[in-house]
């Protein structure tokens, strides 16, 4: 899972939004989308910032050796083009359903090659 994807799951697990999330950091709403959705063609988001927005939602960057086990809760952030990711689609899917069907009802989770989506449903 790249590391725009791991921020958004994080963040959809705490129900945190995007306007609480921004104000944390003291940047704009459209600062924040910038930096978790790719339009302008980046490839990553840089350590430094990965690191100040993970800070803000209670978690760190780690550096382990590759063997180590993922923790429960924990994350492994690769590049989706070299590197298949091991998550389970559907249990992710399911669980970010269940957090957004009290929420937001009109709203559908999905997973594909790793990437959250929502879309609206036809309700």
């Amino acid at each position: 899972m790249e590391a725009r994807d791991v921020l958004k799951v994080i963040m959809v697990q705490k129900q945190i939004t995007n306007a609480e999330l921004a104000k944390k950091l003291d940047i704009t709403q459209a600062t924040l989308w910038d930096r978790l959705n790719n339009r302008k063609g980046r490839k990553d988001i840089p350590v430094s910032l990965l690191s100040e927005m993970l800070t803000a939602l209670d978690y760190e960057i780690q550096i382990l050796p590759k063997d180590t086990p993922v923790p429960t809760n924990g994350y492994k952030v690769q590049l989706t083009e070299t590197v298949k990711t091991t998550i389970d689609h559907t249990a992710v899917s399911k669980q970010l359903d269940e957090i957004f069907s009290s929420k937001s009802p009109n709203l559908k989770v999905w997973t594909k090659d790793g990437k959250v989506k929502l879309t609206p449903t036809n309700k």
